[in-house]
């Protein structure tokens, strides 16, 4: 069972921000973060995690404040549109 711990909040407070709540963001983020995690072994997933996945997910399409300055990149996933 999930149980949400006022650690995590400030994580999710991040991915939301950094999503712009838009859902394929989030998922793309929450994606990595899991994967660092197993990858590193880590019993959570907290806002230090969570910051160095927006940080090397930058380029791929998030709309991510550094300093003053913004990034900003287009998603460059194809879009597949059925028929």
């Amino acid at each position: 069972m999930l149980q949400r711990t006022t650690q995590q909040l400030p994580a999710i407070e991040m991915i939301l921000q950094a999503s712009k709540g838009i859902p394929r963001t989030i998922n793309l983020l929450c994606d990595a973060a899991l994967v660092y995690g197993f990858g590193y072994e880590f019993e959570t997933i907290d806002a230090p995690v969570i910051e160095q996945v927006i940080k090397d997910k930058g380029g791929m399409g998030l709309n991510v404040e550094t300093g003053n300055k913004k990034a900003r990149s287009l998603l460059t996933l194809p879009i597949i549109i059925p028929v």
